[in-house]
């Protein structure tokens, strides 16, 4: 990283106006008559932080971005940039603004102006971030200029000490990690030098505090006890109240009481490492009651101890609303979902009805004619009565598929058996049906959950069953069904082909089908889970819990 000393800071102004060039050499010069003064904006301003510059004045703004490139070149970067917006015949100073800022996105920025082609919200937007970033109206005060140099050229530079301790130090971490135990002393040193650096960039605090001041974000200081020691500009906003209402007063004062141990719970972390929490909480502001996002950071004092919190808070009320919108469409979804298996379950129960009941009749009409005619045949008749006997045997194999297919679109063992005992029927008729040898042990779970539920449950077997005998190519399936605590586990295993699961989750909606989405929706539905895994080559198993509540069928 190009060195920066304290001693020499280097100024970079670019004015079309030779008058102005002029002002700014005469006022950061080493004879400046403000280099003896000692206040800031009315804030005492320390003699460590009186430095001496360098300027290098520029009449247009790609000159001024090639000096930073060149700057940038030979390591020897400028701390502060103060820019003219308007410089005909070349670009305006907001454009070099941008420039200037991806060349060297640490140097310090100042926008100075005299017109109102942009207003300073349209120049924060243009040239982030807002932190490096300050606008001065033209015309100007000498001394405003000569201590904005002091300031923001101190900032630069704690700022690029702490970069480079910062890198420093995670350097000899990672290289004394395996002698941990034996370096303990040397890190020790190395942590309390950071703590320094981090000491002398606080000092400047009040230097950049105007700044700190402009941030969107809410800012607010509170020691251990939740007393409010600073509140930014924007937090004194957006509570409607003003810095000397707030000071001196709780922050828990204008939180939900609903949100108060979350609060404290997170102030606490931020006193043990890794001295920081994150928090959501909802506070009485001048809108109304408000979703905030905080960020804590414990904050230390000179001898190193976390004696207070800083606290960075974003507004997320939107955002909330929109998570509260999703579940209320999610549950309409489900409600929705549960409706229409409900009605899927009554169609296929009047299908399988109407199977049964009357092409199960008509074809046991026909059975019964057929025999009829066939005994009415001669014995010389025997080509006619091998047709008899053919046509019997197909009529027989269309009226046991009419049962099979009647009994999987509404199974009567479920109501005449049983969960259990259907289950068992399901996987023994698939065994015997797929010729996939089955491993069962399926507890007794009767009675434990309402019909539809086991509708439900019973559907999904089907489904994974109808799967495997489809695409595993499996010699064998395990069925384990047990019963713990207040919750009913289904495991369900193959020994087959197996898929890779990530290529799956990876395809579009519509290339997934919806096999593994109704199943999963459907468990969902139970306030259950569904938790696939597979291999290739290594086969499937899906493990879905159901909770349950007891039951009483009469």
């Amino acid at each position: 990283m190009p060195p920066i000393t304290q001693q020499m800071f280097r100024i970079l102004v670019a004015d079309d106006e030779e008058k102005y060039l002029e002002l700014y050499q005469h006022v950061l010069s080493v004879d400046s008559p403000f280099h003896t003064d000692s206040s800031v904006f009315e804030i005492p301003f320390a003699d460590s932080y009186k430095s001496k510059f360098k300027i290098t004045t520029c009449r247009q703004g790609d000159t001024a971005v090639d000096t930073v490139k060149q700057s940038i070149a030979e390591n020897r970067p400028f701390s502060v940039a103060f820019l003219d917006v308007r410089m005909p015949p070349g670009p305006d100073g907001i454009w070099v603004a941008k420039q200037i800022r991806q060349i060297d996105p640490l140097i310090e920025i100042a926008i100075v102006t005299g017109y109102s082609d942009y207003t300073p919200e349209d120049i924060v937007s243009r040239i982030p971030p807002v932190h490096k970033l300050i606008y001065i109206q033209k015309p100007f005060r000498l001394k405003e200029i000569y201590h904005f140099a002091n300031v923001l050229s101190a900032k630069r530079f704690q700022e690029h000490n702490i970069l480079n301790i910062n890198k420093s130090l995670e350097q000899k971490v990672a290289e004394r990690t395996r002698e941990l135990n034996e370096k303990n002393e040397l890190l020790t040193v190395e942590i309390n030098q950071r703590i320094r650096a981090e000491e002398a960039l606080r000092k400047s605090e009040q230097s950049y505090r105007l700044l700190v001041e402009k941030q969107m974000d809410l800012i607010v200081k509170f020691d251990k006890k939740g007393k409010l020691l600073f509140a930014g500009t924007s937090y004194c906003i957006a509570m409607g109240k003003t810095q000397a209402q707030l000071l001196g007063k709780n922050f828990l004062s204008l939180v939900h009481k609903d949100e108060y141990a979350r609060i404290a719970e997170a102030i606490d972390k931020t006193f043990e490492p890794p001295f920081s929490s994150y928090v959501e909480e909802k506070a009485q502001t001048r809108h109304g009651w408000r979703w905030y996002a905080w960020v804590f950071t414990g904050v230390p004092d000179k001898s190193g101890d976390i004696n207070a919190t800083l606290a960075v808070g974003r507004d997320i009320t939107e955002r909330k609303q929109t998570e509260l919108d999703l579940k209320e469409s999610r549950k309409k979804l489900q409600v929705l979902y549960s409706h229409l298996i409900t009605a899927q379950e009554e169609e296929r129960k009047r299908i399988a009805s109407d199977l049964h009941d009357d092409l199960g009749q008509a074809l046991a009409v026909l059975k019964l004619r057929i025999q009829s005619i066939q005994k009415k045949l001669s014995k010389d008749q025997v080509h006619l009565n091998k047709e008899c006997d053919e046509t019997l045997q197909h009529v027989n194999g269309v009226i046991a598929q009419i049962r099979r297919i009647s009994h999987d679109l509404s199974p009567a063992a479920l109501q005449d058996l049983g969960l259990a005992e259907a289950l068992k029927s399901l996987a023994d008729e698939f065994s015997k049906h797929a010729r996939i040898k089955l491993i069962m042990d399926i507890a007794n779970i009767d009675n434990l959950l309402p019909l539809t539920s086991e509708v439900i449950i019973y559907r999904v077997f089907q489904e994974i069953l109808t799967n495997i005998q489809k695409h595993s190519n499996t010699a064998y399936v395990k069925i384990k069904v047990k019963r713990a605590q207040n919750q009913i586990s289904f495991l369900i295993k193959d020994g087959g082909k197996g898929f890779d699961k990530n290529k799956l989750e990876s395809k579009p909606a519509y290339e997934k089908g919806l096999g593994f989405s109704s199943m999963d929706e459907r468990i969902k539905m139970l306030g259950g889970q569904l938790t696939v895994k597979s291999q290739i080559d290594k086969g499937t198993s899906l493990l879905f819990t159901i909770p349950f509540q007891y039951h009483c069928i009469s």
